[in-house]
């Protein structure tokens, strides 16, 4: 009787044991998933607001770009020596702008490669990542461009024994 007892007690306190196991393990991982959907909801919310920063940037590479093109479209081999200043000026902020798209584009990454179940995080990380390249691809062409009219007009002084007058191409930083 005394043994039967001793092991009804042993299997209670072993009962309760498991029972408070278990209860444990699931509180665990139930503080697990609140913490992982926490960082989910603040991933998300940075995501809009890098979003909301990417836009306004882009608004200032746009401007920059209308700018620069301007400046381009007036720009003559007899005149370009006088604009030589501002045209480094115009890149050196365009590539600014640019740096500052990047750099957001950069920082959420990681937080735009998981699955949020949510199409307007997605659509937001499919755009900045968009705007991000094409961003950079103008900046280049436009160096591009810029570094060809140099040549060009080197090579018309060149032509007309100028020899100190002569321009550097336009380089980008690392």
């Amino acid at each position: 009787m005394k043994n039967k007892k001793t092991i009804g007690m042993i299997g209670i306190i072993l009962a309760l044991c498991i029972v408070i196991g278990i209860i444990y393990s699931v509180s665990k991982v139930n503080n697990a998933l609140k913490e992982e959907e926490k960082i989910k909801e603040e991933n998300k919310n940075e995501i809009k607001e890098k979003y909301v920063q990417l836009n306004e940037m882009a608004e200032n590479f746009n401007t920059q770009k209308k700018e620069y093109d301007d400046l381009y479209n007036d720009t003559f081999l007899n005149n370009l020596k006088e604009k030589e200043e501002r045209f480094i000026e115009a890149l050196n902020s365009y590539q600014k702008i640019l740096k500052e798209i990047q750099q957001i584009a950069e920082e959420i990454h990681n937080k735009c490669n998981q699955d949020y179940q949510d199409n307007t995080i997605t659509k937001n990380c499919s755009s900045i990542k968009k705007t991000s390249e094409s961003a950079s691809n103008v900046f280049q062409n436009d160096v591009e461009r810029y570094n060809i009219l140099i040549d060009n007009y080197n090579t018309w002084l060149n032509e007309n024994n100028i020899n100190d007058l002569k321009l550097e191409r336009y380089h980008l930083e690392q």
